[in-house]
């Protein structure tokens, strides 16, 4: 089944205007992995992404924690469907040969780290 979000990876980028040094610090943008950003030419002070894609943005609240979940969200997915397809494989009975018992807990752990990841 095709996935009904956009494609991971993604990233948290701080206020690409302001920065981390305005009362707007606690801005948090999810981007995709590749997005690059631009000044916008036509509205001082705006941006947009010139590659890539903005997901959201956070402005309220724990922005920066909510910012690195949500950006964690695609890997997190991918490491509990391969966690599902692992256990039902072990189960079963069966082997399963598309990863091994380490490539489910390097997904995993890889996935969680991301969320507490709150450098941006």
């Amino acid at each position: 089944m095709k996935p009904k979000h956009t494609p991971g990876p993604w990233k948290v980028m701080a206020d690409p205007i302001y920065g981390k040094h305005h009362e707007y610090n606690a801005h948090r943008y999810i981007a995709t992995a590749d997005a690059k950003i631009k000044l916008s030419r036509y509205v001082p002070g705006d941006w947009c992404c010139e590659q890539g894609s903005q997901i959201c943005s956070l402005r309220d609240g724990d922005t920066v924690g909510n910012a690195h979940l949500i950006a964690a969200s695609p890997d997190l997915l991918r490491a509990c469907d391969m966690a599902l397809d692992y256990l039902i494989a072990v189960h079963n009975g069966e082997p399963l040969e598309q990863f091994s018992d380490f490539d489910v807990m390097e997904a995993l752990a890889d996935a969680i780290i991301k969320t507490k990841d709150e450098t941006i």
